[in-house]
Order: structure tokens, then sequence, then C-alpha cells
């Protein structure tokens, strides 16, 4: 259980509907129910079509939805992401 504060406001609470959305985490479950990770299509003879190609497009889909979202609140643009360079954790447990 991670403990969530809302007594502070930060400008990015505005998107809580989207980030926090019961039915989009429910969507993420299913979707992980239907297509496993771990899941060796070669060893259970299952054929999965473009199993990647379909994970890839659905994460893609979403990161659009949620620049948009951040957008449309009149928030910065997502800096992007690279492993190799330090960054900064913003939250506190």
């Amino acid at each position: 259980m991670f403990p969530a504060n809302y007594t502070v406001y930060t400008p990015e609470q505005v998107l809580t509907y989207f980030t926090e959305d019961v039915g989009l985490s429910t969507y993420y479950l299913y979707y992980y129910y239907n297509y496993p990770t771990f899941f060796n299509s070669t060893e259970y003879g299952v054929q999965f079509d473009r199993r990647g190609e379909l994970f890839y497009y659905t994460k893609q889909q979403l990161f659009a939805r949620y620049v948009l979202e951040r957008l449309s609140h009149d928030l910065p643009e997502v800096q992007p992401f690279h492993y190799r360079m330090p960054f900064q954790v913003r939250a506190r447990l």
C-alpha cells in the first residue's frame, strides 16, 4: 500500500481522474490476463498474433491520451526519460 497525501496541492492532482481511474486499472488487469508476459507461446503451443505490436500500440495510445490530458489542463509537456542519466524522485514515502 502506498500512502497518498491529498492535503498538499500539486498541479499534477488535476489528473487524478485519469491516473487513478478504476476502469483503466481494470483494463490493465484484463489485458495482462489475456496476454501474460511470462507465457511462452512455443512451449504451450498457443499462437499470439502480433502480441508485441499490440502491447506497444496499447502503451502508445494510453501515453498519447495522458499527454493530451496534461495539455488540456495547461501542464508542461512530459520530459523524455533516459535510463543512463540520473533523475530526481519527487515522491517521498
